[in-house]
């Protein structure tokens, strides 16, 4: 997005009805901490049984930010643990302004919500997340504002329910949705050119994935605290992991989500764990040892216990190292 015009492209994005209506539900979540009976309480609950009334809603929260001079948690949750998110973008900025309330309102308000986390990807092309979004919605992987992750699981395989395995999967249901929108194309002179040349390298002429493409994971839990990360780098992430899927029209889905999923042994909290730090370090592009060691021994212990399951894609995962 452009630094100057997020005001604009949050009106744009809130012409349509159902982003009204998930933006609302998104709106809803990030001010719980104001009572009901706060002017921003009574926004809230206007914009959310009337979601045409969201903009007004986002008028007077930008509006209370800058009379108090100070963000709140509604648009800054309170814990930033990554030194990007304050690099980005208004870095020597001491009080907020209208522009940097309009780019964090922005990049949550544009995201896709499950449960306590919204996970947004910036810098992308936006009629291509806009097509995605239509996309979820259409398939009704989005309802009533929030994305079905058990729907998304279809294609990444199970795992456990954390922020940023919601970020994983969210980013391999788009590359899934990209190799559809790849076979379905008409042109068939130019898919193969592509072919030849690499789909990979025509990732930003085809869905927007650029150098500086970040992936925006915030967890917004009631009376917790909350906090927001930034992934950079994350074309360099699809060019690791899905370069083979979107070239080998074989391969029926992305291997990297059936590998995690083989991964994770259901019912175990400390499986869900050790997989959500480790997916957390993946889309960094990190490879934590302890930790994939943990979690086969962790399969291995499993397997005496359940059915036998085995671990998928590993051959095809260890090549990338």
């Amino acid at each position: 997005m452009s630094k100057l015009l997020y005001k604009e492209q949050l009106k744009e994005y809130l012409q349509k009805h159902t982003n009204r209506k998930i933006a609302a539900a998104i709106f809803k979540s990030i001010t719980s901490q104001y009572k009901k009976k706060t002017e921003i309480g009574r926004l809230r609950e206007k914009a959310s049984s009337n979601p045409s009334e969201l903009m007004y809603a986002i008028e007077g929260l930008k509006e209370k930010i800058l009379k108090d001079k100070e963000f709140s948690a509604s648009v800054v949750p309170t814990v930033i643990s990554s030194g990007e998110a304050r690099n980005l973008l208004f870095s020597n900025e001491k009080e907020p302004t209208e522009e940097s309330v309009y780019f964090w309102l922005s990049t949550l308000l544009t995201g896709f919500a499950s449960g306590s986390a919204v996970v947004n990807l910036i810098n992308v092309d936006e009629r291509a997340k806009e097509d995605f979004r239509d996309d979820l919605i259409g398939r009704k992987v989005i309802i009533e504002g929030k994305v079905d992750r058990e729907k998304l699981q279809n294609i990444s395989g199970r795992l456990p329910f954390t922020e940023y395995t919601f970020a994983f999967e969210l980013l391999n249901y788009f590359m899934f949705w990209c190799r559809t929108k790849l076979m379905e194309l008409q042109d068939r002179k130019q898919l193969e050119k592509w072919r030849r040349i690499g789909i990979i390298e025509n990732l930003p002429q085809l869905i927007g994935v650029r150098d500086d493409t970040a992936l925006v994971v915030y967890w917004i839990p009631r009376r917790e605290k909350r906090k927001a990360e930034f992934i950079p780098r994350i074309r360099d992430f699809t060019v690791r992991w899905y370069s083979d899927f979107l070239e080998n029209f074989k391969i029926e889905q992305p291997p990297l989500g059936k590998f995690l999923s083989s991964l994770y042994v259901p019912g175990s909290k400390e499986s869900g764990i050790t997989l959500d730090k480790f997916i957390f370090y993946l889309l960094r592009g990190e490879i934590n040892g302890e930790l994939i060691e943990e979690l086969v021994n962790s399969k291995a212990e499993g397997l005496t216990r359940r059915k036998p399951s085995p671990i998928l894609w590993a051959e095809y995962f260890f090549s990338k190292l």
